[in-house]
C-alpha cells in the first residue's frame, strides 16, 4: 500500500471518527465532537436542567417524559452561532516522508458554525403528549489553510448531520411521567489533508451514511416545586459509504470504502428547584460512555483495510444554573459548567485538537404575548491550554505544538404558543 493511499485513509478515519453536524466548531460545544445546543431554551443556564425543567417543546429531545408538562401545542424554531478561537503554536511538523517541514505560526484554523432546531409538540389528552424534534447531536468544523503548520494532518474538516428524532410521552399520574424517542440520523463527512513523498499533493475524503437510535426519560415531582429528570441516550453505530479523492498525486486512483463505528450512549440526571416566585434553580450532571470509541475499521474497494485506535475515556459534565423572574415578562437566567474531555493527551488529534473546559452563560427569556415569546443566551467557553504529539501511519509523520482555545455561543429562539 503506497503512503499516498494510506494517508488518505488516515484521514478519512479521522473524519468518520467526529461525524457531526454540518458545520459546528468542536471548540465551541460539548466534549469532543458531541453537540448540546439543540435549543436556546437552555443555553443561558449552561445547559443545566435539560431533563428536569420541561418548560418547552424542545424537552421533547432532551428528556420526552417533559411533553407531559406542557399546557398547549407549541412550534419552536431556534438558531445557535459559535464561533471558536484556537491557536497552534510553538509547532513542529514531518511530512509523510519523514522529512522536517516548516509552515504558517502560529496558525488559527477556522472554526465557526450556526446551528439550527426546530421543535414540535402536541397535547393528545391529559395521558398523551406527542413531539417532533429535527437536531444534530454531534459536530465538527475547522479548517487550516494549506500552508499550515497542520497541513499534513488536517487541512479541512467539514461534517454534517440531521437527527430527526420523533417522541411520545404519558402521564402516569400528577407526580410521575415516562416519555421515549426515536433517533434517525444522516451523516455526511468531507476531510481534506496534504500529503508528500515527491510532491505536494492533497487528499480528499468524502462519506455518508444512516444511523438509528433512541433515548427514554422519566420525570419525577417529589413537591410542587421540585422536577427530577433521568434522560437515558442510545448508542449509535454509523455504517457509511465514501470514496478518496487523490489530487496532484501521480499513479495514484480514487476507491471506494465502508466503515462502521461505535458513538458513546449517555445518561442525564438533573434536578429543578423553584425556591420562591422569583428564583428557581437547577443542576446537572451528564455521564457519557465514550470508552465504546475504541477503534475505527476501514474496508477498501482494492482489499486493504485500515485500523485505527482512539482510546477515548468516558468523561462527565457539571452544569448549575439559576433563573430570575424579573417581571411578568422577562426572566433573566444564568450558568456555569465544567465539561471533561474524553480525549487524552497522547492522543490529541489536529481536527480535534479538544481539552476540559469551562462554561459561564448569560440568558433572557421575554414573554411578547400568550402565543409569542423570544429566548436570547451567551456562553464563553474556556479551555484548557494543550498540546498534541500526533503521529501519522507509520509514525513517519508527525505534528507537535501548543494548543489554545476558546469559543463564543449566542443563541436565538422563538417560540410560538397554539393558544
Amino acid at each position: 500500500m503506497s503512503n499516498y493511499s494510506t494517508y488518505a485513509r488516515k484521514g478519512l478515519k479521522a473524519v468518520l471518527a467526529v461525524i457531526g453536524f454540518g458545520v459546528v466548531s468542536q471548540q465551541a460545544t460539548a466534549a469532543s465532537f458531541a453537540v448540546k445546543e439543540q435549543s436556546v431554551t437552555y443555553l443561558g443556564n449552561a445547559f443545566a436542567g435539560t431533563s428536569s425543567a420541561a418548560l418547552d417543546a424542545s424537552t421533547g429531545f432532551y428528556n420526552p417524559a417533559g411533553l407531559s408538562e406542557l399546557k398547549h401545542d407549541q412550534l419552536i424554531v431556534a438558531a445557535t452561532y459559535l464561533k471558536a478561537r484556537v491557536k497552534l503554536y510553538n509547532a513542529t511538523t514531518k511530512d509523510t516522508a519523514g522529512t522536517t517541514r516548516t509552515g504558517n505560526l502560529p496558525t488559527r484554523p477556522k472554526s465557526s458554525a450556526l446551528i439550527p432546531g426546530v421543535h414540535l409538540s402536541h397535547k393528545v389528552n391529559n395521558k398523551y403528549s406527542l413531539g417532533l424534534s429535527v437536531v444534530a447531536p454531534f459536530g465538527l468544523s475547522t479548517k487550516y489553510t494549506a500552508g499550515d503548520i497542520a497541513r499534513y494532518m488536517a487541512t479541512e474538516s467539514k461534517l454534517s448531520s440531521v437527527d430527526v428524532s420523533p417522541s411520545v410521552s404519558y402521564k402516569v399520574n400528577n407526580r410521575f411521567s415516562i416519555g421515549a424517542a426515536l433517533d434517525f440520523i444522516r451523516v455526511k463527512a468531507t476531510l481534506a489533508a496534504n500529503t508528500r513523498v515527491a510532491s505536494e499533493g492533497r487528499v480528499i475524503n468524502k462519506a455518508s451514511g444512516w444511523t438509528y437510535g433512541y433515548h427514554f426519560g422519566l420525570l419525577y415531582k417529589p413537591s410542587a416545586v421540585t422536577k427530577m429528570g433521568l434522560a437515558y441516550f442510545s448508542g449509535f453505530t454509523p455504517r457509511v459509504k465514501g470514496s478518496e479523492l487523490i489530487v496532484n498525486v501521480p499513479g495514484r486512483s480514487s476507491a471506494t470504502l465502508t466503515a462502521n463505528m461505535k458513538l458513546p450512549d449517555r445518561i442525564n440526571y438533573s434536578v429543578t428547584h423553584k425556591y420562591t416566585d422569583e428564583w428557581t434553580t437547577m443542576g446537572e450532571l451528564e455521564w457519557t460512555h465514550w470508552s465504546r470509541l475504541k477503534f475505527l475499521r476501514l474496508n477498501f474497494s482494492d482489499g486493504n483495510s485500515s485500523t485505527e485506535y482512539f482510546f477515548y475515556k468516558n468523561a462527565f459534565r457539571l452544569s448549575l444554573g439559576a433563573d430570575y423572574k424579573y417581571s411578568g415578562r422577562i426572566t433573566l437566567k444564568s450558568g456555569i459548567s465544567f465539561e471533561q474531555t474524553p480525549v487524552q493527551d497522547n492522543y490529541r488529534s489536529a481536527r480535534v485538537p479538544d481539552s476540559d473546559r469551562l462554561w459561564l452563560a448569560l440568558g433572557v427569556k421575554y414573554k411578547y404575548n400568550k402565543h409569542v415569546s423570544i429566548d436570547a443566551g451567551y456562553a464563553h467557553v474556556f479551555f484548557r491550554n494543550a498540546t498534541i504529539a500526533q503521529k501519522g501511519v507509520g509514525n513517519s509523520s508527525a505534528l507537535y505544538g501548543n494548543y489554545k482555545s476558546s469559543a463564543d455561543i449566542v443563541g436565538l429562539q422563538l417560540t410560538w404558543n397554539f393558544v
